[in-house]
């Protein structure tokens, strides 16, 4: 089984539709058809149910599926260690960053990166850190710039940077500070049963940061009311400031000044951290290596959209 063959029948998955996946593969549908059949036939069993317009992976077909990818991450292995082996200097990295602060970040160090690996380019998948990590496990890129707050057992990361921890922020301005005397409270703890009747601005359900919110709302023991998700912290840091709802934010991001106020909340979670991440096992070039060690070493470090 070739790895061309085994590609194909993964992007039938991914795609759900012979038509569709034969589009994004530049083949004819009558010949993916015909590949797929001939395959089911030599197996001895059906991969796909045919439902409606829509191929869904039989039990046998979820099996066969999960070892075919596993096989085609190892050529892409195979054939990115072949590329460090080179002596001329050439190479792609295949980089995975959040939109905003990943951006940032790769913005201060690849002219630094550029010099030293001049020959090298760049195929950049934007995207938050589920997105990014969907596209990791299906070998379109090596590596990932993202926060990360939870475990894969396919993925491994390394730590480059703490982020300061989340706060409650509301703006002097809002009816809540003269209702609560919260002018008062400025920098202590802060029950979050108190707002539980207030719309909140919030990051949506996608990004690292709502995973982080959504625990705080947990230990209240209540849902928040929304007035509106965001996918920027800097967009939620304005919608904040102006006195629009209460929101969650960096407090040592602030570009307000005195406009806002900050409180810290129950339970005291552990610090959030940004990393780069890539499929467990990888071995990595050494321009990907010197990559790295440039996110690490980056002062000008940007998290005021970690999502």
């Amino acid at each position: 089984m070739d790895e061309k063959r085994l590609s194909h029948i993964l992007m039938i998955a991914k795609e759900q539709n012979i038509t569709h996946a034969a589009e994004k593969l530049y083949i004819t549908r009558s010949a993916l058809n015909y590949s797929l059949l001939n395959l089911e036939k030599e197996l001895g069993f059906s991969l796909f149910k045919r439902l409606s317009n829509k191929l869904i992976p039989t039990y046998e077909g979820e099996l066969y599926l999960k070892k075919a990818q596993q096989i085609v991450n190892l050529y892409h292995e195979l054939d990115h260690i072949m590329e460090s082996f080179t002596d001329e200097g050439y190479g792609r990295i295949n980089l995975g960053v959040t939109v905003n602060t990943g951006q940032k970040n790769l913005m201060e160090i690849f002219p630094t990166f550029h010099k030293q690996y001049p020959n090298y380019t760049f195929q950049l998948i934007e995207g938050n850190v589920k997105y990014l990590e969907q596209r990791l496990l299906d070998g379109t890129i090596d590596l990932a710039w993202a926060g990360f707050y939870y475990e894969h057992s396919l993925v491994e990361h390394i730590i480059t940077h703490r982020v300061p921890p989340l706060r409650l922020a509301i703006a002097r301005e809002h009816p809540l500070v003269a209702q609560y005397h919260l002018d008062e409270k400025d920098g202590a703890t802060l029950s979050l049963d108190l707002l539980k009747d207030q719309p909140f601005i919030l990051m949506n359900k996608h990004t690292f940061v709502r995973g982080i919110l959504d625990s705080y709302f947990d230990y209240a023991g209540f849902e928040p009311k929304v007035m509106i998700e965001c996918s920027r912290m800097d967009m939620a840091h304005h919608f904040v400031s102006q006195g629009i709802a209460p929101g969650f934010l960096f407090p040592e991001n602030n570009d307000y000044g005195q406009r806002l106020l900050f409180f810290k909340l129950k339970p005291d979670l552990e610090t959030p951290y940004q990393t780069i991440f890539f499929r467990k096992g990888q071995i990595f070039t050494e321009a990907e290596t010197y990559l790295i060690e440039l996110y690490k070493q980056n002062r000008h470090y940007h998290y005021q959209s970690v999502i």
